[in-house]
């Protein structure tokens, strides 16, 4: 099981970052000790976090065009 901090060293974010995961139920954190407590993830619940932020390219937005309202055609 890893910490919050060990999470956020792993993806290369913020702590907080990785508690708004949590809060908004995208990363789920086993709570251990009274009102919450230390907050611990597993390999599994990473994994599957990391799974989940993956895109193909059927997936990924399209580039946006660019208007340049200065350039007429």
């Amino acid at each position: 099981m890893y910490t919050i901090k060990e999470v956020a060293e792993l993806l290369k974010l913020a702590e907080s970052t990785v508690y708004a995961l949590i809060d908004s139920g995208k990363l789920i954190a086993c709570h251990f000790g009274p009102n919450g407590g230390a907050k611990r993830i597993t390999q599994a619940d990473l994994d599957a976090y990391i799974q989940s932020c993956r895109r193909t390219t059927e997936t990924q937005p399209r580039p946006r065009r660019t208007e340049l309202k200065h350039l007429r055609r």
